[in-house]
């Protein structure tokens, strides 16, 4: 009985997705189109619901050694080269009306979950013909109200940035080291007009979203803005520009914007700073973690002439260690944290596109004060890539990664793992997108 009631629901649900006619959608739409950034404004016209189921499916092999002279070394697991557990993503996207879209991230396989679990979802409004047909066309057609939980829109890393099994879209498999991204309950409203674009939202600034209460004194709200132009200026040559600001009060737990829990770079080099997950940190790097309250600023630069390609990108992130919410209560320390981070790309793109070469670079700075302790950190890492793309949605990519650690915390608690460390070596991936 069991056995029949199952196939009765897919059989079921196989003839609901068809009938509501079933497509994958357009690589633009999924993101996949080189160097796009918002998504296209949705002005189509609207012939019925329709669906598109879309997935990634990528698989990982890493050498690399490590070398960490930390106060508290900790155990450390001799890295080797071998396969790292592969991954896969699934997403629902749905159009149900002429602007007005939904999207259902799902990650099948990760390296930080055992099992398959929601990365989150959000829908997109850029019509009001639930008022009226073609009601405020003139002014919607500059609009997009998005609300969900989703990375939110600070800076321009998050369209590059390599998403669980979804490498397709940037240079590099390992993201950067400091990373201004954070998937979080949020509500955005983006305007555009001739190339130029400002966008306002608000958010919980949590990473792991859960049942979230404003509490009075307690926990605040973050805003953020991002203000910019974009705009193929000549036939070879565009040009893009943005600057974003977040902002979130104390007493709060602020440091969830930079906290890079859910970068793969971490997760796939787990070991290299310690034996596990909690031990003395991973690829990436939060320098504001434990802050109270903090304000951050990303200035992000995309240059492209014929095949050449520039990306650049300044941070600056100042916080408070004061009022921080630890497990529901406030706890009150002192001193504040100033940090710089700057992050350069160039890649050539050769072969009709077919294959690139990429070299990143990046160094970041934490200057200040904690509970008397005055802090003097430093991060670099470079990294360098090379590109294949076999067909249209298959990638296979060479990349070597080289980081090193002054005076840092990786992670863990201030008195601890304080020293020096570095790591380096080679992954290849091989990414699957449809």
């Amino acid at each position: 009985m069991k056995s029949m009631l199952k196939k009765a629901l897919v059989i079921g649900g196989l003839s609901i997705v068809a009938s509501s006619s079933l497509y994958a959608f357009s690589w633009q739409d999924r993101n996949y189109q080189l160097n796009q950034f918002e998504a296209p404004h949705d002005d189509a016209p609207f012939e019925g619901p329709s669906i598109g189921v879309h997935g990634d499916l990528s698989f990982y092999v890493q050498n690399m050694n490590d070398n960490y002279n930390g106060t508290t070394p900790g155990v450390r697991t001799p890295q080797k080269i071998g396969f790292s557990l592969p991954v896969a993503n699934l997403d629902i996207s749905a159009r149900l009306a002429r602007g007005f879209n939904v999207v259902l991230q799902t990650r099948l396989a990760s390296h930080h979950h055992h099992e398959t679990y929601v990365k989150g979802g959000y829908a997109t409004i850029e019509s009001l013909d639930f008022i009226g047909n073609d009601f405020l066309d003139s002014i919607m057609k500059h609009v997009t109200v998005k609300v969900g939980v989703n990375d939110i829109d600070f800076g321009d890393n998050q369209f590059t940035r390599t998403d669980n099994a979804n490498t397709y879209r940037g240079y590099f498999t390992i993201n950067q080291a400091v990373e201004s991204n954070v998937q979080a309950v949020f509500g955005e409203l983006l305007l555009r007009y001739q190339g130029a674009f400002l966008l306002g939202g608000l958010t919980t600034g949590l990473v792991n979203p859960v049942n979230y209460t404003i509490v009075p004194g307690s926990t605040n709200l973050a805003g953020y803005f991002k203000l910019g132009y974009d705009s193929q200026l000549t036939e070879d040559f565009r040009l893009r520009i943005s600057e974003s600001g977040y902002f979130q009060a104390s007493p709060n737990t602020a440091d969830g914007l930079f906290n890079g829990t859910s970068s793969l770079a971490g997760s796939a080099l787990r070991g290299v700073y310690g034996a596990s997950d909690t031990a003395t940190g991973v690829g990436t790097w939060n320098p504001m973690k434990g802050t109270g309250s903090m304000s951050a600023y990303n200035t992000s630069l995309f240059l492209k002439y014929k095949g050449t390609e520039l990306t650049g990108v300044y941070e600056f992130a100042s916080g408070a260690y004061n009022n921080v919410i630890v497990n529901g209560r406030q706890s009150f320390g002192g001193g504040d944290a100033y940090m710089n981070h700057v992050s350069v790309t160039l890649a050539q793109r050769f072969w009709d596109d077919k294959m690139y070469v990429a070299a990143r670079y990046e160094k970041a700075f934490l200057n200040g004060r904690r509970a008397g302790t005055a802090l003097n950190q430093q991060l670099d890492q470079a990294q360098v890539s090379v590109g294949w793309y076999m067909y249209k949605g298959v990638l296979a990519r060479a990349e070597y990664i080289w980081q090193q650690r002054n005076l840092s915390t990786f992670g863990g608690a201030l008195a601890s793992s304080k020293g020096y460390a570095y790591f380096q070596g080679f992954m290849l991936t091989a990414n699957v997108a449809f």
